[in-house]
């Protein structure tokens, strides 16, 4: 699940952070002020439930960033 990834990536010392986005309609600013949507908003939903942001900075060097892929492989390769 996402939960365990997040978990699984924080205990590796790799920064996560919620994604700020997906369905803006639920979010707190913006919820009550009677905003007009159209469709179902199904991508939005998958966004707003599954996608989190890297943290990254501009002085991630290569050792860094593999770090991170190979972190993402261990945690697939166990599923």
């Amino acid at each position: 699940s996402r939960k365990d990834l997040i978990t699984f990536l924080e205990n590796k010392n790799i920064e996560t952070r919620a994604f700020m986005g997906g369905n803006l309609s639920i979010q707190p600013a913006y919820r009550d002020l009677g905003l007009r949507v159209s469709g179902q908003l199904s991508i939005t939903e998958i966004l707003t439930n599954n996608a989190f942001f890297i943290g990254c900075h501009p002085f991630l060097n290569d050792l860094a960033v593999d770090y991170v892929v190979k972190s993402i492989d261990e945690f697939i390769s166990k599923l």
